[in-house]
């Protein structure tokens, strides 16, 4: 089954807020890559030799913050805006954006989710695909792509 889309940078940002707070495997690695520079700011400032200070924590989560938007702002930089093919099969996905040709086994894959406006799969290294209701001909075809996602994806 073989879907065409495009999404605009505001779109996948939207999207990207949408999916933290029903994600927990999303959220998750959102919060390690923002904590990173905290991590980093503490340990640099010698924080397993010595005693923490208020202002030691005010700072790493300033850091987390910092980590944070650089982290959406990395998320709007590379997001992909030219038309996509997606095509699912019991081997697993395959796309292509222009040039830009992939494979990725059922394996690779972690989470599926209907979030109404939006399919998400969320692959083991954290990127996802967010395909827009508008891809699909109709309800039944949206329907039909989301069960043979479930049929075909032995998740964990």
């Amino acid at each position: 089954m073989t879907v065409h889309y495009s999404l605009t940078r505001f779109e996948i940002l939207r999207t990207y807020f949408f999916i933290l707070p029903r994600s927990p495997r999303v959220l998750t690695v959102v919060l390690i890559i923002s904590a990173w520079p905290a991590f980093t700011y503490l340990s640099s400032k010698g924080a397993f030799s010595r005693t923490l200070t208020l202002t030691d924590f005010l700072f790493a989560f300033l850091w987390m913050i910092g980590g944070f938007f650089l982290l959406l702002f990395w998320v709007f930089i590379r997001a992909k805006t030219k038309e996509r093919m997606l095509s699912i099969s019991d081997k697993g996905i395959y796309t292509e954006i222009g040039r830009i040709k992939a494979d990725y086994p059922w394996r690779k894959v972690k989470e599926i989710k209907d979030v109404g406006r939006y399919v998400v799969i969320v692959n083991r290294s954290g990127n996802a695909f967010f395909i827009p209701s508008r891809a699909f001909a109709d309800e039944e075809q949206r329907i039909e792509f989301l069960a043979k996602l479930n049929e075909w994806c032995p998740r964990g």
